[in-house]
């Protein structure tokens, strides 16, 4: 259900629709996760997952720094981060 307010101000005059809240839906699909660990320091980390869908996915160096890497997704459970310098550290997939 939708109403409409009018505010009047000195000034102007503005038009607000108002919704009222439904009912809540069903809860959603967990999409799920997976953390990759990357022991030995390499340019390219090569990470296969089962969460059947192309990840978002995040990296970070030993330190728990953020880093950049160009990202891919060379099949629908396989992701390729490539570095511009060797490094080791964890891929946080989601």
């Amino acid at each position: 259900m939708i109403e409409t307010v009018e505010i009047v101000a000195p000034e102007s005059t503005q038009i607000i629709e108002v919704s009222r809240t439904g009912p809540q839906g069903p809860p959603g699909i967990d999409g799920g996760n997976y953390t990759h660990t990357q022991t030995t320091p390499a340019v390219i980390w090569d990470i296969t997952h089962t969460l059947g869908y192309k990840p978002n996915v995040v990296v970070e160096d030993i330190d728990g720094y953020s880093v950049d890497a160009l990202i891919s997704w060379p099949t629908l459970n396989t992701v390729r981060c490539a570095f511009a310098a060797t490094i080791r550290g964890k891929a946080y997939l989601s």
